[in-house]
């Protein structure tokens, strides 16, 4: 009798099971065509606006900045299997330089983690990246790598790749992003690296047409410039666009410089220098017989005074050689 009993109820659990199966098979397949047809198209980002967000961290922002990071990376690369967009991105990038904002590595990939995607970037992504780009510069003035990535953001991609349809625009973003490039070649960096990719500012310059303002940049550039290779190369450059003279000119101002660094501040950077202005001796230049006359270089303040009185000195000396040398025959 016990034995029946089993047999039976465990028939009965068998026709269950049987039953559940048959129900499953039933219901799984349109469930899954429905979900196989479906795709996810678009996004939204569920997080608290970025402010709020460093409430919400608790006083690890740099901890939720780092796991925002990680969350950026891997979806990134989930969207381009997916083949879409991550449309979203920006809003990230947004936060986590809210949460930590000397974190370089955002900056430094803002326009490539936007730009590199399945489906192109649309015109007002390319404006955040230049807005979240120009940030990472008032973030880091002084990191020469951060103002060359904005600098050839605005002056080579996004004009040539994304504002093709919008001429004026492009045509000021490649104006603007000189600035960029310029200063990026000014900080430098101790292989050249750096000023070499920022020179290219100067002929972005002459393509649209402005030759004078290629010459101010050039000028500029050798002024700051301390490797030998590339300051021959401005200078054939500037050779080539404001003549010889003027280049010498300009040689005869930076050997003068040079003289008046070593002299004043021996042992400081190029940067130091130019933060501290020209050595400038109060006593000496007060007055008496001995002292320099209130125009010389020597009783400059200023790096822009100082450099229009070596000029001045400069076109004196050379227009008294003109007159001392011999006609031609």
């Amino acid at each position: 009798m016990k034995k029946a009993s089993s047999l039976r109820g465990t028939g009965l659990a068998a026709a269950v099971g049987l039953a559940g199966a048959l129900a499953i098979g039933a219901v799984r397949q349109p469930a899954v065509d429905q979900h196989q047809a479906v795709k996810e198209t678009t996004e939204a980002f569920l997080l608290p606006p970025p402010e709020q967000l460093k409430i919400f961290s608790l006083g690890y922002r740099a901890a939720l900045a780092d796991y925002l990071w990680a969350h950026v990376l891997v979806t990134q690369g989930l969207r381009l299997g997916e083949r879409r967009r991550f449309a979203t991105i920006l809003e990230f990038l947004d936060a986590i330089v809210t949460l930590d904002p000397d974190f370089r590595e955002p900056y430094l990939l803002a326009d490539t983690l936007t730009t590199m995607q399945s489906v192109s970037a649309t015109v007002e992504d390319v404006r955040g990246v230049r807005k979240l780009l120009e940030r990472g510069t008032r973030q880091f003035p002084d990191d020469a790598q951060i103002w060359l990535t904005a600098g050839e953001f605005i002056t080579y991609v996004a004009p040539s790749s994304y504002l093709k349809d919008l001429p004026e625009e492009a045509a000021r973003w490649r104006r603007e992003g000189v600035t960029f490039l310029q200063r990026a070649g000014e900080l430098g960096s101790p292989d050249g690296f750096v000023a070499a990719r920022a020179l290219g500012g100067g002929r972005t310059l002459l393509r649209a047409g402005e030759r004078e303002a290629a010459i101010r940049f050039y000028r500029r550039a050798l002024s700051t410039l301390e490797d030998p290779e590339l300051r021959a190369q401005v200078e054939a450059m500037l050779i080539k666009l404001d003549g010889e003279r003027a280049v010498q000119a300009h040689r005869a101002r930076a050997r003068r410089f040079e003289e008046d660094w070593r002299r004043g501040y021996p042992a400081w950077s190029l940067t130091g220098v130019f933060a501290a202005g020209p050595p400038f001796d109060p006593a000496a230049c007060a007055g008496g017989s001995a002292a320099p006359a209130a125009t010389s270089p020597l009783c400059a303040t200023q790096w822009s005074d100082w450099a229009a009185r070596v000029d001045a000195e400069v076109a004196l000396d050379a227009a008294g050689a003109e007159l001392a040398s011999p006609p031609a025959p």
